[in-house]
């Protein structure tokens, strides 16, 4: 159930026509067990040309597979709120602008900053500081939809993409929901810690065409949230 059917007609089309196939392929350990596998089949004829036997060579591949996601999950996310670092972060963009331009779509682009963060870090500390940054992560997300993405661009600096919106309205009620959720009170060891965010609003296609504008957009805007009282969120305009 790993693999599709095509999987198989392609490795019996090669093997009857080329007399060999090789490819990766998931397989079940004798006790059960789902490995990954790197398996090479070829075909031994007989001196007339008609098929002999079949010869088929494996190797386990799947520590390999592990070390291998694990590496990637390193690279794409954040290892303290386990969101989508900033790398990650570009292609989502990237791959959400595209596919709002083929339907003629918008998407909005939010930067969350979080107020007086750096207040919280230097008088408790930094490990109260990582807890409050996990919870403001997971305060996020459950504001946005399963395919919206919230990403960490460092520091307390979150991103959230916002795809296929009809009216950029949607995009400030949901800021205005994370900024509600932000500043609930956080419980850390006990002790109440309080802190609110100043978001930045943008709207592709509206104000920008590609990822780095846009995310220049927000970036702007954000900070028009701080100048602004802080606690609030702000869309961009084009200055004047």
């Amino acid at each position: 159930g790993k693999q599709s059917k095509e999987v198989y007609r392609e490795m019996w089309h090669a093997r009857n026509t080329m007399g060999h196939w090789n490819g990766e392929i998931w397989n079940l350990r004798k006790n059960g067990e789902l490995y990954a596998e790197w398996l090479s089949i070829n075909v031994i004829f007989h001196p007339d040309g008609s098929k002999r036997l079949h010869v088929a060579i494996f190797s386990d591949i799947t520590e390999k597979k592990k070390a291998d996601e694990l590496i990637w999950i390193h690279a794409n996310y954040d290892h303290l709120t386990r969101l989508p670092n900033r790398r990650l972060f570009r292609d989502r963009l990237e791959q959400s602008i595209k596919i709002a331009h083929r339907a003629s779509g918008s998407l909005a682009l939010l930067f969350i900053d979080l107020d007086r963060f750096k207040e919280v870090n230097d008088t408790l500390g930094h490990d109260v500081g990582d807890k409050l940054l996990v919870e403001a992560a997971e305060r996020i997300n459950q504001c946005v939809r399963e395919t919206d993405t919230v990403a960490r661009m460092g520091g307390d600096e979150f991103t959230v993409i916002l795809r296929q919106i009809t009216d950029p309205v949607y995009a400030g009620k949901i800021a205005a929901s994370i900024i509600q959720k932000l500043t609930e009170p956080y419980i850390i060891g006990g002790e109440a810690l309080n802190v609110s965010a100043s978001i930045g609003i943008t709207i592709y296609p509206a104000d920008g065409g590609d990822s780095e504008q846009l995310l220049k957009n927000a970036d702007i805007a954000m900070y028009a949230a701080k100048s602004g009282g802080r606690g609030c969120f702000s869309y961009f305009t084009v200055p004047a």
